[in-house]
């Protein structure tokens, strides 16, 4: 008895002419081994992996003949379910992973002879020890497997080129206590200049019990991220320095008043780590990117500006209700508002003052004729003018059915 060759195509097979369930035992006769005449008879072994069980027909099992439905079973090096006969019964990781590690030995924590990684043991092991691994700390992959292992089904881990799913929102910590409830108002706004004073005596003003607890803080920090000791210094030097300058003592610190250390040569961004990680910052910057798109939309009537600006606020921080959408970035935001301002500005010299009176013929009439600005411009207000029709801004979207053409390859 030939098995088939690997490879060949896979075609029906003769059922037993007594029973017709079971693929006959071999080609020639017309039953199976349960069937056959005086048996039922015992199947012999499968010519291929020498199993007992699972007699497919013409001396192969099920796990080895083309036609047969193989199923799923576990994976023959981490005992995964879910590995299937075109893997060779491997999950997609062992199946890498006997491909990038050529050694083959006895495991020492399983005991098993199977490809070995970097760190001397299988693979199922090395994920267990992963699995089980303290934060910061060392991998073990003898002890984490002295007690067992936990299997996992194949295939579930983070394959190259899926996207990680958001990680949810982390709990803020209570603000270090021992402050004032109100907030001291000011006369007038003035920014401090440090570089004046310099750095002496700035320090000193600050509350010491508020101080010793963000020194706290900022040493499980400095461990945690590997700071130097200089680094670690200078940013205590500019916690007490931006506690000292507060109108009120023990209130957030604003994030303006931080970016003056700037001046002074000392930290901003650690101090800010450590005063967001306590509850105890005020973020009260502008960003650049909000600026220069207030800058922008200066010039355009208020009803089309603030039509905008939701425009604006949804593309940048995205809708969490529906429609929903993803944030896009910064540059997208920019090149889509810059191919749509010219005709914005064209409308509002016009004389039309919301983008609720565009009609269909007003949009054919912007377009230019061909080309890269035809693309460009209707691009853009195809951006602008969906986006707020979702969003019940306006009542109909101009720009439907409106084809802009391609950007040219050259």
């Amino acid at each position: 008895m030939t098995p088939p060759k690997p490879g060949a195509i896979a075609r029906r097979q003769r059922t037993c002419t007594t029973c017709g369930k079971v693929p006959v035992a071999m080609r020639g006769v017309a039953f199976c081994f349960g069937c056959w005449p005086g048996g039922p008879v015992t199947p012999p072994p499968c010519l291929r992996c020498g199993a007992t069980a699972g007699y497919y027909t013409s001396g192969v099992c099920r796990r080895c003949h083309p036609s047969a439905d193989a199923g799923v079973d576990s994976c023959l090096d981490c005992y995964a379910w879910g590995a299937t006969r075109t893997t060779r019964w491997l999950c997609r990781g062992c199946l890498t992973f006997r491909q990038q590690t050529q050694a083959t030995g006895d495991c020492p924590a399983c005991g098993r002879t199977l490809h070995l990684g970097n760190w001397g043991v299988c693979r199922l092991c090395y994920k267990q020890a992963s699995m089980v691994r303290p934060q910061y700390g060392a991998l073990d992959p003898v002890g984490a497997n002295r007690h067992g292992q936990q299997l996992f089904f194949a295939d579930m881990f983070l394959r190259r080129g899926v996207r990680r799913p958001p990680k949810p929102p982390a709990l803020q910590p209570p603000p270090v206590p021992g402050g004032e409830c109100h907030g001291q108002l000011v006369l007038f706004a003035m920014r401090r200049d440090l570089t004046a004073h310099g750095r002496a005596g700035l320090h000193l003003r600050a509350d010491p019990d508020i101080a010793a607890r963000l020194d706290q803080r900022l040493h499980d920090l400095a461990a945690r991220h590997g700071w130097s000791e200089r680094q670690a210094e200078d940013t205590s030097f500019g916690l007490r320095i931006v506690l000292g300058i507060q109108d009120t003592p023990g209130a957030p610190v604003k994030a303006s008043d931080v970016t003056l250390l700037s001046d002074i040569a000392l930290p901003v961004r650690t101090v800010l780590e450590v005063l967001a990680g306590a509850g105890m910052l005020e973020e009260d910057r502008t960003p650049a990117f909000d600026t220069w798109f207030t800058q922008q939309i200066s010039d355009l009537p208020e009803p089309m500006a603030g039509e905008l600006r939701t425009w604006f606020e949804v593309m940048k921080n995205g809708s969490p209700t529906p429609p929903r959408r993803r944030p896009r970035t910064q540059t997208t935001i920019g090149v889509h508002l810059r191919w749509a301002l010219p005709t914005l500005r064209a409308w509002a010299a016009a004389g039309h003052t919301s983008l609720r009176e565009i009609t269909r013929e007003h949009v054919l009439d912007a377009l230019p004729a061909s080309g890269n600005p035809r693309s460009q411009a209707g691009q853009g207000l195809k951006s602008v003018f969906r986006l707020l029709k979702a969003r019940k801004v306006l009542f109909s979207d101009p720009t439907s059915r409106v084809k802009p053409g391609y950007h040219e390859s050259r």
